[in-house]
């Protein structure tokens, strides 16, 4: 009976040990697992505006996440993949015959891998050639304008500057713009986040909500849980009182440099632009850069925003039709890579064999030229 239980007593120590990771803890993450917001697409070609979505159901960060066709990574040659809250969503470029196919959503973490599939299926129609006198939007020339102006005004501020980005939770939009939003903001906020240049996230209606204070903005952690959490109750817009609570908090700022980007969605609302609290602001040191979402342009909208050196406003304007498919407009935005080698030195002995160097990347979005020099 004793030699019994000393044997069920050792399994259940050799069970445990096989639970516990090597810093001696018990792994408890929760694997991920997906599901696709629907089995099927139908879509025609040329159609713009297509994205895929899967949905989080569970799992523990970190996850990674990826889009795969045939086994292979969805590259932007077909479509480009963002984030929103626990969702993976892919933005399909305009629809040609080669986007048919089972696309395939996978999360991983430590845990495990899941995956959902998505089967797209292109009917073929006559190609109808635009309008002659209608000019095609370059909404990938406007963003690249916004980010380039960004960067300049960083330039000028001695590496040293506030940067707080608003998220409009608009009624007059439709709610899928909230993450579109999140996504160009994450994108070129997660390329200037530092100790040096604080960044601040922040849902805006009539109301302001911080998802991330400046004075927590100085990492690309704090900056990635920002987005965790992107529920706004879409109230009317008023930017009068948003405008009075940004004045509040720049000003608890001291440094020289603050940058505000204030995105408008669908409409300014009843009691529209507030040109007057954005004079405080630029007196205040403030420029701010507007991007104008809108069916139509909204008179005295344009005079918020600060001047460049040129004289021209900060103001970007894309028709708000054209917005749900900005996401495949974005080459410019994909993060430039990173990389950091395992060691600074290696030291070998002439005539030694199976000498390694390696370089990890750390960001950087495919497709990536890989080579070494010497």
């Amino acid at each position: 009976m004793a030699v019994r239980w000393y044997s069920a007593v050792l399994q259940v120590a050799l069970l445990y040990q096989l639970c516990v990771s090597s810093t001696g803890a018990v792994n408890t993450q929760l694997p991920p697992r997906l599901s696709a917001s629907t089995s099927e697409v139908r879509v025609r070609e040329g159609e713009t505006g297509v994205v895929l979505e899967c949905i989080l159901d569970v799992g523990d960060d970190p996850i990674k996440y990826r889009w795969l066709k045939k086994h292979l990574w969805v590259t932007g040659t077909l479509g480009y993949s963002y984030r929103g809250y626990k969702r993976l969503l892919l933005a399909l470029q305009t629809i040609r015959p080669d986007h048919a196919g089972k696309y395939v959503c996978e999360a991983s973490n430590a845990a495990g891998t899941h995956t959902a599939e998505i089967n797209v299926v292109v009917d073929a129609v006559e190609a109808t050639p635009p309008p002659n006198d209608v000019p095609m939007p370059k909404t990938n020339e406007v963003l690249s304008e916004v980010a380039a102006s960004l960067s300049d005004a960083l330039a000028e501020g001695d590496c040293a500057c506030d940067v707080m980005f608003l998220i409009h939770a608009s009624p007059d939009a439709p709610a899928d713009l909230v993450s579109v939003q999140a996504n160009l903001v994450s994108t070129i906020a997660s390329s200037i986040v530092s100790e040096e240049v604080r960044v601040a996230v922040m849902t805006y209606s009539d109301y302001l909500e911080t998802k991330l204070p400046l004075s927590d903005g100085t990492n690309s952690c704090a900056l990635r849980k920002a987005f965790e959490d992107l529920d706004h109750k879409m109230w009317s817009t008023k930017l009068q009182p948003v405008l009075r609570e940004v004045f509040k908090k720049f000003k608890k700022s001291t440094r020289t440099c603050k940058l505000l980007f204030l995105p408008v969605m669908g409409s300014a609302g009843q009691e529209g632009p507030d040109v007057l609290g954005a004079g405080h602001l630029k007196k205040g040191g403030v420029k701010v850069f507007l991007l104008e979402v809108t069916r139509s342009p909204i008179a005295g909208l344009r005079d918020m925003a600060s001047t460049r050196g040129d004289g021209k406003p900060l103001h970007w304007r894309v028709p708000l039709p054209v917005w749900p498919s900005i996401v495949t407009y974005m080459q410019y935005m994909a993060l430039p890579p990173r990389l950091s080698a395992s060691t600074s030195e290696v030291r070998v002995r002439e005539g030694e064999t199976g000498v390694v160097l390696e370089c990890i990347l750390d960001v950087g979005d495919d497709p990536i030229k890989y080579r070494w020099l010497k």
